[in-house]
């Protein structure tokens, strides 16, 4: 903990007028304002940055607004801010947004640790200058309802946002994001006990290749569609997300084939006690690993490739009280207490199914090509 979060100072390095005005003049300098330069101010409403020429500072310092209990809105933020540094916005209570001088031309690039903790801000853009939302950025704020990341890549203005560290927005009442195509690393918990986020959607052509542990634990995520770049689910990064029911998966941001999935690994627990209903477990998954889906007392349906050759733990299904019976090819790998019928891979080509043309209507196989899918959970196999 930082020396500066138990002090009691309280000052105003520009004083607010009567009705809790302050503005920081365009010729300010980064040395002008320096950490905790309105902590603890109790006056203060509003703060504006002077509009015209100069805009010579370039970071918003370490604790600067840090406990002001008063401050509601920061308008007016010059493009020539590059930082928003550490706690500097914590537990600024009454806080309803910051706004910039024109976002498009921001040079914004990092939201530093703890920046809004337990802050009461209700909405924000972040610019798409912005490359990484450090931990605990916006940790535990209680009415941050809306969050947009500015990505207008259309326009020429992509987003540059590659990275949202651990906690960054754990305990928030954000209910759903966008995040660009850039992201390349999610931190653990970075989403966790949000429980108005019900959907999270990835950009076009993501390139992000794990799902940390716990990143979406105890969410009311609805559902989820993952992009093809995955490759490995973490440790409980869906646990007692009570209300996911469906995972899907998209190519290049459009519906597709699961085919395309990268996905290899679904860790311990990765899916523990959610409300999940069924699932496609795509042909590029190696490993099932231990109590990934137990106690999914709602799971009935799930369908896995022909051409599997996955190795599933003996107790990824525990407690899982819809699995009564497992129908696996040949191939796949399972030493649980679930009944098993095994099959040859082309008897899973059920007509109606996922591949009309593959069976006969009599369980024999005319065409199974790699990566047909079936029903193989439940204690009927139907081909209806």
């Amino acid at each position: 903990v930082n020396a500066f979060e138990n002090t009691t100072v309280s000052q105003c390095m520009i004083s607010p007028d009567t009705n809790g005005n302050v503005m920081i003049p365009n010729t300010y300098k980064d040395s002008d304002l320096t950490p905790l330069a309105f902590m603890g101010c109790s006056t203060l409403k509003t703060v504006n940055y002077e509009s015209g020429s100069g805009n010579y500072l370039t970071k918003i310092w370490d604790y600067t607004f840090y406990n002001v209990k008063t401050l509601e809105t920061v308008t007016n933020i010059p493009s020539s801010i590059n930082s928003i540094g550490y706690a500097a916005f914590t537990k600024c209570i009454n806080l309803i947004t910051i706004e910039y001088n024109n976002i498009a031309t921001s040079q914004m690039n990092s939201i530093g640790d703890n920046s809004f903790q337990y802050s009461g801000i209700k909405s924000i853009i972040i610019p798409s200058s912005v490359t990484i939302i450090n931990t605990h950025a916006f940790d535990n704020t209680k009415s941050l309802t809306n969050i947009t990341i500015h990505n207008y890549p259309n326009n020429g203005n992509p987003s540059k946002l590659t990275t949202i560290n651990e906690y960054a927005f754990q305990g928030s009442a954000i209910n759903n994001i966008t995040l660009p195509s850039s992201i390349k690393d999610l931190g653990p918990y970075c989403f966790a006990n949000t429980y108005n986020l019900s959907t999270i959607t990835f950009g076009k052509n993501s390139i992000i290749s794990y799902i940390p542990n716990f990143a979406f634990s105890d969410s009311a995520i609805r559902y989820i569609t993952l992009p093809s770049s995955i490759i490995d689910i973490g440790s409980y990064t869906f646990q007692n997300c009570n209300k996911l029911k469906n995972i899907y998966y998209i190519y290049n941001g459009n519906n597709s084939n699961e085919n395309d999935s990268q996905l290899e690994i679904i860790s311990d627990y990765t899916f523990y006690n959610t409300g999940i209903r069924s699932i496609t477990i795509p042909v590029s998954v190696k490993e099932i690993n231990s109590m990934s889906f137990s106690s999914c007392n709602s799971l009935f349906w799930v369908s896995i490739s022909c051409a599997s050759k996955v190795i599933i733990s003996a107790t990824a299904f525990d407690s899982s009280n819809g699995v009564t019976r497992l129908t696996l090819p040949t191939d796949v790998t399972y030493t649980g207490t679930v009944p098993v019928t095994r099959v040859a891979q082309c008897s899973l080509c059920i007509a109606g199914k996922y591949s009309a043309s593959g069976d006969d209507g009599n369980g024999n196989c005319t065409d199974c090509p790699i990566g047909t899918y079936s029903t193989i959970i439940g204690a009927k196999f139907s081909s209806t």
